[in-house]
């Protein structure tokens, strides 16, 4: 048992986990109020001793049919809607400063590259799509890469050094100047080989990998036979990890009809 918590505090102690966990644990307080906005323009009726209470109906009938809930809706694009560059932020900078390394700079610089990497609309805006819960997985990814080289750069001393009393503020910009030009110009060659030659972005390579082997892992042998677990728990488990809910309907439908057509 010792052992196994010796082990287990090894684990959580592991500095990237430790960036993971403070990084979402900084954004805490906007997933809260997030979640509160939605919870308000969603509130259930409700019965309470034969009296009806429809606080949604309540508010329309003041306001105007979903007037009031432009409210809410402007809480949720602040938090949830954008809650992939917020961790992508947050993951770079604490494991910089983890590194005892400019944390600001490694968290723009995720910031930055986590953007590059977000499929543009017909309007050359950015997807809302990937920008939110739905790019988790890959806002953690690249925080944790481009933090890393980051690193890398910083102690190879490829960096410019101002003279003496130059404000620290530039010292510390020229300072990560040639390592943001590196990581930048690598993040967008990636970007346009993902464009141009898989012509996916990594959001739905990525979703499409774990999409994939999750309705694997959902099948078992069972007295010889191949059993697929229904439908209805893919969709549960999309519900209960908001990073799944970018694994459009239509993609997990497909996989989940060949898995059964090969069982």
């Amino acid at each position: 048992m010792n052992k196994f918590i010796e082990i287990a505090g090894r684990i959580g102690s592991q500095r990237h986990l430790v960036a993971i966990r403070d990084g979402f644990v900084s954004v805490m307080p906007l997933i809260i109020v997030g979640s509160l906005a939605v919870l308000i323009n969603n509130f259930p009726a409700v019965n309470i001793g034969g009296l009806s209470l429809d606080f949604v109906g309540s508010m329309n009938n003041l306001f105007g049919e979903g007037n009031w809930q432009g409210l809410g809706g402007s809480i949720w694009n602040a938090s949830f809607a954008i809650l992939g560059l917020l961790i992508a932020f947050s993951i770079g900078y604490n494991l910089a400063r983890s590194y005892g390394i400019d944390g600001l700079a490694a968290g723009i610089l995720s910031l930055a590259s986590y953007i590059m990497l977000v499929p543009v609309t017909a309007d050359w805006g950015l997807n809302f799509a990937w920008l939110g819960a739905q790019g988790l997985f890959v806002a953690i990814i690249v925080s944790i890469v481009v933090t890393e080289m980051f690193r890398y750069l910083i102690n190879t001393k490829l960096t410019i050094k101002m003279p003496e009393g130059v404000p620290g503020g530039v010292t510390r910009s020229f300072q990560v100047l040639i390592p943001s030009m590196i990581i930048l110009t690598v993040v967008a060659g990636f970007q346009l080989f993902m464009t141009l030659v898989v012509e996916l972005s990594v959001f739905e390579v990525i979703c499409e990998l774990l999409a994939t082997y999750l309705l694997h892992k959902l099948k078992w042998e069972l007295l010889g036979k191949t059993v697929l677990l229904p439908a209805t728990v893919m969709d549960q488990a999309r519900r209960a990890v908001p990073a799944l809910n970018g694994c459009q309907s239509a993609n997990i439908n497909r996989l989940m009809l060949a898995l059964m057509s090969r069982s």
